[in-house]
């Protein structure tokens, strides 16, 4: 990752100018969840990262610059929908039951929170019913789509 390129990417506010634009871009409103979060890399790898938020359709992620580097080596060539797919792996509680889900994910983007911290947005990929049920009740009541 291109540390001098995402830096001056910074507005004067310490957010990258696109930060706007995918916060209004969300289908649905986000639920902060602060939870560690294992993430499976192509070849095997695990890096570790934490949900910052999480919605019905996917969680945003924050990461150190080096475990970013680790899950998207250039984010200059990141293109919307062709994020590379991970396996995220986390636990969440239904009822008494309290389990890890291996649940595929797409990187839909990347950007500089602070000169040390990334994030990261992973949209779900074809959950399981079990999955989409563990997820909705880590969110609490059901969510609407915004408008």
């Amino acid at each position: 990752m291109n540390d001098e390129r995402m830096l001056h990417s910074l507005d004067d506010t310490g957010r990258h100018p696109l930060y706007q634009v995918h916060e209004s871009r969300r289908g649905y409103p986000r639920v902060k969840l602060r939870m560690p979060v294992q993430i499976g890399l192509a070849g095997g790898r695990v890096v570790i990262a934490r949900i910052y938020n999480m919605s019905p359709d996917g969680v945003q992620i924050r990461c150190d610059r080096a475990t970013a580097a680790s899950i998207l080596p250039d984010t200059s060539r990141l293109k919307p929908g062709e994020g590379p797919e991970l396996l995220l792996v986390m636990r969440l509680t239904l009822g008494q039951d309290t389990r890890s889900h291996v649940i595929r994910c797409r990187l839909s983007y990347a950007l500089p929170e602070s000169a040390a911290e990334v994030i990261m947005g992973l949209t779900f990929q074809e959950l399981l019913p079990a999955q989409r049920e563990a997820i909705d009740a880590a969110l609490g009541a059901s969510l609407e789509p915004r408008d």
